[in-house]
């Protein structure tokens, strides 16, 4: 989980950079801008939309990395049932199913190709992590763990 969350930020600062560097390019050369009194410097803008634009992708990182977390500290682990599995490029689609309370669910899941992942075929049985509140709300731990 650790790994997939580093490589979330670093690919969302990256892309805060990127949107600096090229709003930057926009305002080089305007000296007509620079003339304008107030607190906010139209050579500030760039800075403050890229300092946005990466908060508000960084954001919900943070908060599917908490919901993430708690399910995993909170949730109850259930044995899940592999029906189909989809391999596409470098990503594993799961569709799997589990009963939760009396009930069955079912659920689809995009994971990254792995030998985890690779193993998992039709019928296969794994764990996933339920959320008490939302059982609906689920994960495989092989995705994470």
């Amino acid at each position: 989980m650790a790994a997939d969350l580093q490589l979330s930020l670093i690919v969302a600062m990256a892309g805060g950079l990127w949107l600096l560097a090229l709003l930057s390019l926009l305002y080089v050369g305007r000296q007509e801008d620079l003339q304008t009194p107030g607190l906010l410097v139209p050579g500030d803008v760039p800075l403050l939309l890229a300092l946005g634009f990466t908060v508000a992708g960084v954001l919900p990182l943070v908060l599917r990395t908490r919901e993430i977390r708690r399910l995993f500290r909170e949730g109850t682990a259930v044995q899940a049932t592999v029906e189909q599995v989809w391999r596409l490029r470098a990503r594993t689609r799961v569709l799997y199913s589990f009963e939760y309370r009396g009930r069955r669910y079912q659920r689809l899941e995009t994971l990254n190709w792995n030998e985890r992942a690779a193993a998992l075929s039709a019928g296969s049985r794994c764990v996933a992590r339920v959320d008490p509140v939302v059982p609906q709300r689920s994960y495989l731990e092989l995705r994470y763990l």
